[in-house]
């Protein structure tokens, strides 16, 4: 299903509570993920367009985030950050962490975007793929340099309204990127070092929108570049499809721009089926993703391959959701 490409203007100075508005709507109406996300956008600026928040970005992001139940489904996504920890959790340390990984993503999304919007930036949707429960809504957001910064929302249908699962902003997921370092820390640290870590990088409101990334111990873990990704398949398949190719496209951008750079595609498989089976369709999926790069143009000796199967999850839970998040091919920097 793919729906038009209205463009809106955001104004005002208080741009980065807005963004927070984009995640979720509490109060609308069930209707298309693309519905809901422009409805509750028109809510958020009606708010901080008042004389009494306009002027003062704190007030309008706190006031933002009182009409918002969260930045995203925090609840619904916590399980997959954490991963096979999660079962080791008491129902209390679970609300705990669920409620300080929200909280941290979304620290991470508005820093993430302010650093790169114009002031009065300008949003365009370009339409959404919805397969039964689950869809992409497809947005780029004008930016300081006068480009477009491509911003895809993975989005679940609930009871009564869909629910952002995850950003992509040019590429890189949020949710990826903070399940890889959570697993990272996990290795080395205990669970509560691990959330104490987290809290530690949430920012106040006196502080404002600080970089949220998780420290590790003596490093700060690593990020994809811009324009690197995670490309997502279908059960038992290796097609990539149009999200993934548009976010592949920036790839070969980045790439272009930085030469020296040379890049590995991690193919990976859900638990479902046998090891030898699952570790060849992870095979052919990151075959599949660096042979769509150079086809494009990419040097094919900048990209090498490797194939994990089932064997670095990054959710253990037996349900649709999680299998969904675990296959995946993942472009990663070497060099």
């Amino acid at each position: 299903m793919r729906q038009g490409d209205p463009t809106e203007t955001w104004r005002g100075a208080v741009v980065g509570a807005a963004l927070v508005a984009l995640i979720v709507s509490p109060h609308a109406e069930a209707g298309t993920p693309t519905t809901e996300l422009r409805e509750f956008v028109t809510q958020a600026l009606d708010i901080l367009e008042r004389p009494e928040t306009t002027d003062d970005p704190a007030t309008a992001r706190k006031t933002v985030q009182r009409l918002a139940s969260g930045l995203f489904d925090a609840r619904g996504v916590a399980p997959i950050a954490l991963g096979s920890h999660w079962r080791e959790r008491t129902p209390t340390e679970r609300e705990e962490f669920a409620r300080v990984f929200g909280d941290l993503v979304e620290a991470a999304y508005l820093a993430r975007l302010e650093g790169m919007l114009a002031r009065t930036p300008t949003v365009r949707y370009h339409g959404e793929s919805i397969s039964g429960r689950r869809a992409i809504v497809h947005t780029s957001i004008s930016t300081k340099t006068g480009g477009e910064l491509p911003v895809d929302y993975s989005m679940e249908q609930g009871t009564s309204r869909w629910r952002v699962h995850d950003v992509v902003i040019d590429g890189v997921s949020l949710i990826d990127n903070y399940a890889a370092q959570i697993a990272r820390t996990l290795k080395r640290s205990s669970y509560e070092e691990l959330v104490g870590r987290m809290k530690a990088r949430v920012p106040t409101t006196e502080q404002g929108d600080a970089s949220a990334a998780l420290p590790a111990e003596g490093a700060r873990p690593s990020v994809p570049p811009p324009g690197l990704t995670t490309v997502r398949f279908e059960t038992a398949q290796r097609q990539i499809g149009v999200a993934a190719a548009r976010a592949l496209d920036e790839s070969i951008a980045w790439l272009e721009r930085h030469p020296d750079a040379k890049v590995v595609v991690e193919g990976h498989a859900d638990a479902r089926g046998a090891a030898d089976a699952n570790r060849a369709l992870a095979e052919r999926r990151a075959e599949a993703v660096r042979d769509y790069l150079v086809a494009r143009g990419a040097d094919p000796d900048r990209i090498s391959v490797v194939a994990y199967g089932a064997d670095r999850p990054l959710c253990e839970e037996r349900r649709e959701a999680c299998w969904a998040m675990n296959r995946r091919a993942v472009l990663r920097v070497t060099l």
